[in-house]
């Protein structure tokens, strides 16, 4: 492996040194279990150590703010865990370590729970929470379950037969299969939206609770030792609790019985029955009932007799008439407001009462003792309290005689009664019932000493003499006056239209008015106010019907009302082509006018004349408005807006690009699951890291050097290893199905081993090439097409003639392909070549040479203003690499800079410095070197001739710069950066253990030569007719030119630059705005990290010839073969990746072991010492 592994493992070594300490990021969680009672830190050094975690066995936090329990999965201990009062979602609450656990609560807790791991649970409790479901498959000891208040829709317990109490109340459940918990003693389900449960299955049930759901009914027949039962607010119609000897308590107020048998349950204490259709209710033998709620029925007589340990009555609305409580001696508490008939109520055998309500309406007297305090007790207005009560005669049906009732009863007339012919009746109460009806005939006379009410349809054509209060006396009734007074003609939308006829005392009136009105107040009044609402025109009636104090309805009056018809009013106007100039304004359809408006902004010429001009003080739009009166004086309005046309300059917010996320893909090298790297994701705008595919075996990852190509919504790649032969493959990624599929196996003569660089993307095809196999064993460059997975075998790498040993990247620039060998050449120092696709043919242009052109390339040169640029792994006068200059015409190279490892700039250990094209200048980075000797950003502008260094790094990089919307973004052993090159600002945006150079998929500010469509589009403000777009060298418009959204595509000889747009408005006047885009050659790669070379190269040592250097097994785990097909003397240097001597060994013949067992794993460079070449090998 190479040196990111080894660094990883320093990083995994010093994290075990810490383990004892358990990270508790949460402050208020920390302090908590710092300041714990019984304590947990033992040793009072302000940290938790897992083995203090390890000691506790139970743990009670009541607090709020809490909101990460990271930390708590180390009290791996616990048998009691009680959680409360922390009211927010938080996070890692890990509970899956805790097997030894026997009581879980959490109250209030907001969080993703997981307890398939305690399968110990015999308590659960989890209220408050709004959990949807929950996983009890593995939990089967569980005896006592709450999981009150929460939103659970459905929940499995079929498994939990030892479960003896269940409280799954104010839920959404709509159905519960309980039928295998037979020792379920309480069960509670209140607050759901169950329409049918099945308890027969629960012999054992002692109290349940099933109030506020929606069951028609439910079968008790199997639950015989229910003690308690609250079914309050359902749909029940009926209940059969005729096998429920020891049912103490029922609640079932708020549903539909019409009856209910309680003879049978005779231990009954509590009935509350309130808000149902009960008229009979039998409880003579519930002798112990202490509570009794029967509010709301339609009961009409209640026998309490046999009830003397009562102590709660409550009977509001119902029918009664009377209700004896002299058996009720241990009443504290009665309730009788509202719908009862009862005239007189007798509480004198009811000395403990402490609370009345007797609100009841024809209540007139309450019977009480001296004794008892009725201070704070509620009646109604005309009742009193009274310690001598009067009888009361109640006539149902018989004639009432002249002098009955006696004077000193109260009257009671619950039905029709028509009095002798005299009329005379005294009494001291009179009170009529609803529907009863008493006819008193002129002459005759009622005398009540005391009060009377009516409830009912009193007529009183007589008079009637009350001693106290006088109520209708000498009332007077007349005929209804023979017309209507009122305006006989309306406008459409007249309001306030005041009718009236002549009033009469005690009389009802019923008014008919038309159907497009409506009365505005009283409406059975002698005089209405009406309001015509516009929709019925024409002859209309207005009537009244008067009914009067003897019963007799009187004729019905009409009045005739005609409804004018309202003017049609409009306004024309037209609207300004351009600015906001004057309007004028003309009005129809009435016979004078008056104008408005509500607009600040404008001047009216008239408010009554026709037409008016409208003459805006600013350029903003506005309304006016004009109310017309026709001739028959009725009126309508119409109101107009007036926008302006063309106001200025259009403004162009900005251009938006259609795809607007940038994400940026990379590969890791040694992670994973099964130790062969990743393909990661990380979105640039969010900053969240995604890995996306593991390699394996046959996805080899031996090396993440190389970039992933973006193709047809697809990545591909190449690895140096791996495969059906072990000599690497071409991959393919689909992000969309996140699959990946080897599309070839590299096989050596046929073509090529071990392929290295990234790919290059031309016309459909890809072209790359291997550093090894072919003919001469040297390497080969291929072509590979996606449509048909054909590889082809290209060019053979020769050596001398067009180098060897390839493992860089190919370049397109002017249709020409550019790359370089590490190998070959006159000088066995590599060279750089042209590729001509068309005619496929390749030529050698320069030979490295050493000191003055720099030795090893690291990758094709990039493209800046006529010339090429590019870098050396070794050689220059430092040999530790250069950076030169090629100028294609002259075919001459110049040496620009000599990197030097103590200036910070290079440290000849592996190559990075592919050189990335912004502004004018180049950036590139260095391995090793710099302050902390991790290597540097560095810049070099061609003016001048001027290398600076920008960032030293802390961590090694591990490959090229990668150039997104302005910034440098690129991976480092541990981490993605960010760097600004225009503030030198750098910041590590993820942290992970990555390689090779980051990739952008599609994004419209980061171009590649790929011919897929990227979208623009502007936001205006103001009116534009026309839009023109002015775009790059190279970049298209696909579609939409000539509107505001266009589709563009980047050929390859697309240049960075701005797309402009220009919008116009119908005056003329344009206005532009651009964004900048900046084009990348998607196919440059980073420097390679070498690993391998299979040529045959010649070296020179001295005068000694030595020939066929070659090191074998590469990668190996610990020892390696070096072979030279001479003898020459030689001695041998390996160094690790900081430039440390780790073995120093003499050439002993052809072939030479070498032991490195006892180092870390990692890269290490081979060289044979007084020459300008090594090689790279990889300890696994």
């Amino acid at each position: 492996m190479k040196t990111k592994l080894w660094f990883l493992g320093l990083i995994f070594s010093a994290f075990l040194s810490q383990a004892q300490i358990i990270n508790i990021p949460d402050p208020v969680f920390k302090n908590i279990i710092l300041t714990y009672s019984p304590k947990i830190d033992l040793n009072n050094n302000g940290e938790i150590e897992v083995t203090e975690a390890e000691q506790v066995f139970v743990l009670k936090i009541y607090s709020n703010g809490i909101a990460n329990f990271l930390g708590l999965n180390y009290f791996k201990k616990l048998t009691n865990l009680e959680i409360n009062g922390n009211n927010q979602l938080i996070a890692n609450m890990d509970l899956t370590t805790m097997t030894l656990l026997k009581s879980l609560s959490l109250i209030g807790v907001t969080a993703f729970l997981n307890i398939t791991k305690n399968t110990a649970l015999t308590s659960l409790k989890i209220t408050g929470q709004g959990i949807r479901a929950l996983d009890l498959t593995n939990n089967s000891n569980l005896k006592i379950l709450n999981l009150s208040r929460n939103q659970l829709t459905s929940l499995d317990i079929t498994n939990l037969l030892g479960l003896t109490d269940l409280n799954l109340s104010d839920n959404q459940i709509t159905a519960l299969n309980t039928i295998n918990l037979q020792a379920l003693n309480f069960l509670d389900v209140s607050k759901n939206q169950i329409k049918s449960i099945n308890v027969t299955g629960n012999p054992a049930l002692l109290n349940l609770k099933c109030r506020d759901n929606l069951l028609t009914s439910i079968d008790l027949s199997n639950n015989s030792n229910l003690e308690h039962i609250e079914l309050n607010q359902n749909q029940l119609t009926n209940l059969d609790i005729s096998n429920l000897s020891k049912l103490k308590m029922l609640f079932c107020a708020r549903n539909k019985l019409s009856t209910l048998n309680t003879t049978a349950n005779l231990a009954l204490t509590q009935l509350g029955l309130g808000y149902n259709l009960l008229s009979i209710l039998d409880l003579s033998k519930n002798i112990n009932l202490t509570n009794l709620d029967i509010e709301s029925n339609n009961l009409t007589s209640i026998n309490l007799s046999q009830n003397n340990k009562l102590e709660l009555l409550a009977t509001p609305n119902n029918l009664l008439t009377n209700i004896d409580l002299s058996s009720n001696v241990n009443l504290t508490t009665f309730y009788c407001s509202g719908g009862n008939n009862l005239l007189s109520l007798d509480l004198t055998k009811n000395s403990k009462l402490v609370s009345v309500q007797a609100g009841c309406p024809n209540l007139t007297q309450i019977c009480v003792t001296a004794l008892q305090n009725t201070t704070y007790w509620l009646k109604n207005a005309y009742a009193s309290w009274s310690t001598t009560c009067r009888p009361t005669t109640i006539w149902d049906g018989a004639a009432w005689s002249a002098g009955i009732p006696n004077s000193g009863s109260i009257a009671i007339i619950k039905a029709n009664y028509l009095t002798t012919a005299n009329g005379n009746i005294t009494c001291y109460d009179l009170s009529i019932g609803v529907g009863a009806t008493l006819n008193v005939p002129v002459g005759g006379n009622v005398t009540v000493a005391n009060n009377y009410v009516i409830n009912g349809t009193s007529i009183k054509c007589g008079t009637i003499a009350v001693t106290g209060t006088t109520y209708g006396q000498n009332t007077t009734y007349q005929k209804i006056t023979s017309a209507i007074t009122g305006p006989i003609s309306v406008c459409p939308y007249q309001t306030n239209a005041a009718f009236n006829v002549t009033s009469n005392p005690a009389a009802t009136y019923t008014w008919t008015i038309p159907s497009a009105a409506n009365i505005v107040g009283n409406a059975t009044g002698n005089s209405i106010s009406v309001n015509f609402n516009g929709t019925t025109i024409g002859s209309q009636t207005v009537s009244v019907i008067e009914k009067n104090g003897c019963g007799t309805n009187n004729q019905q009056v009409n009045l005739a009302v005609t409804v004018l018809p309202a003017p049609s009013v409009s306004i024309s106007a037209q609207n300004p082509t351009c600015g906001n100039p004057p309007t004028t304004l003309t009005a129809t359809g009435g016979a004078t006018y008056v104008w408005s408006t509500t607009s600040y902004n404008v001047g009216l010429s008239s408010t009554t004349g026709n037409p008016i001009v409208a003459t805006p003080t600013s350029n903003f739009g506005y309304n006016v408005s004009v109310k017309g009166t026709g001739s028959n004086g009725c009126t309508a309005s119409a109101t107009t807006s007036i926008t302006p046309g063309v106001i200025g300059t259009p403004v162009i917010q900005n251009i938006i690009p259609g795809n607007s996320t940038t994400k940026l893909y990379g590969m890791t090298i040694g992670d994973g699951q099964y130790n062969k790297g990743t393909i990661f994701e990380w979105n640039l705008q969010t900053n969240v890291f995604t890995k996306k595919q593991d390699f394996n075996d046959g996805f080899s990852a031996d090396d993440a050097d190389e970039e992933l190509r973006y193709y047809n919504g697809k990545f591909y790649g190449i690895k140096s290893w791996g495969g059906s032969n072990n000599m690497g493959i071409l991959f393919e990624w689909n992000p969309t199905t996140n699959i990946m599929t080897k599309k070839i196996d590299f096989n050596g003569l046929v073509n090529g081993s071990y392929p290295d660089g990234s790919l290059l993307l031309v016309n459909g095809k890809f072209y790359g090439m291997t550093s090894a196999g072919g003919n001469n064993n040297l390497g080969t460059l291929f072509e590979w097409d996606p449509s048909n997975n054909v590889l082809t075998k290209k060019i053979d790498f020769n050596g001398v003639g067009n180098g060897a040993s390839p493992i860089s990247s190919l370049r397109m620039q002017n249709n020409i392909c550019y790359g370089t060998t590490q190998g070959g050449g006159s000088f066995g120092a590599g060279v750089l070549f042209k590729y001509n696709i068309s005619t496929n043919f390749l030529t050698k242009s320069i030979d490295f040479d050493g000191i003055s052109k720099g030795s090893m390339p690291n990758n094709a040169p990039v493209y800046l203003n006529g010339k090429f640029y590019g870098t050396t792994r070794i050689g220059g006068s430092n040999d530790v690499g250069v950076l030169y200059e090629w100028d294609p015409v002259s075919n001459s190279v110049i040496k620009k800079v000599d990197f030097s490892g103590s200036a910070g700039y290079y440290g000849g250990v592996t190559g990075l410095s592919i050189l990335t094209v912004f502004n004018g200048k180049l950036y590139g980075v260095t391995s090793s070197g710099g302050t902390n000797n991790s290597g540097s950003i560095f810049e070099y502008n061609p003016s001048g001739s001027l290398l600076t260094t920008k960032y030293n790094f802390d961590g090694i990089p591990t490959g090229g710069l990668s150039l997104v919307g302005g910034k440098f973004y690129g991976l480092c052993k541990n981490s993605i950066f960010e760097w600004n090159p225009t503030t030198n600002v750098f910041i590590k945006k993820q942290f992970i253990t990555g390689a090779g150079s980051l990739v952008e998929s599609l994004s419209d500010s980061y171009i590649c030569y790929d011919l897929i469509p990227r979208n623009y589009s502007a936001t205006i403000t103001g009116s534009a007719v026309s839009w023109n777009w002015t775009m790059p060298a190279g970049a298209n418009i696909n579609s939409g030119g000539g509107t505001s959204s266009i589709s563009v595509v980047y050929s390859a000889a697309a240049a960075s630059g701005n797309i402009t747009l220009t919008a116009s408005n119908a005056c003329g006047i344009s206005n532009s705005v651009s964004y900048p885009i900046t084009v990348n050659d998607c196919n440059a790669s980073s420097g390679p990290n070498p690993r391998m070379d299979m040529s045959s190269e010649s070296i020179i040592q001295g005068s000694n010839l030595i020939v066929g250097f070659n090191i074998y097994p590469n990668p190996s785990n610990g020892v390696f073969n070096i072979s030279l097909e001479n003898s020459a003397p030689a001695t041998i240097v390996v160094t690790n990746l900081i430039g440390k001597e780790v073995l120093r060994t003499n050439v002993q013949n052809n072939t030479t072991p070498i032991n490195l067992q006892d180092n870390a794993k990692g890269i290490y460079h081979v060289k044979i010492e007084g020459t300008k070449f090594s090689k790279v090998i990889n300890l696994q």
